[in-house]
């Protein structure tokens, strides 16, 4: 829900923000075009996914195994080369 949330927060302001620029009819034009909406749409993992391999990061400068595992297993989950770059952290212990 939460990456519903702020895929939509990150349209609605690209909207407010091309109609305080180009007009109501650019705003509208982008709030209902198909092609905005379905990238909006398939976006939403990317910033969870920098969060958690930032928290990797974090996890392996101190030097918590916990953490990396952690952090490897959920960005992992949320898209494949997440998984890669903590495999990596790991790897670089």
């Amino acid at each position: 829900m939460a990456w519903l949330l702020f895929s939509a927060a990150c349209s609605t302001a690209a909207v407010y923000l091309v109609g305080r620029v180009g007009g109501w009819t650019a705003a509208a034009f982008l709030a209902v075009e198909p092609l905005q909406v379905q990238y909006a749409a398939e976006v939403n993992n990317y910033p969870l996914l920098v969060l958690l391999v930032a928290f990797a990061l974090h996890e392996h400068h101190r030097k918590r195994a916990w953490g990396l595992a952690l952090a490897g297993v959920l960005a992992g989950w949320t898209h494949l080369l997440g998984g890669f770059v903590v495999g990596l952290l790991a790897l670089s212990w």
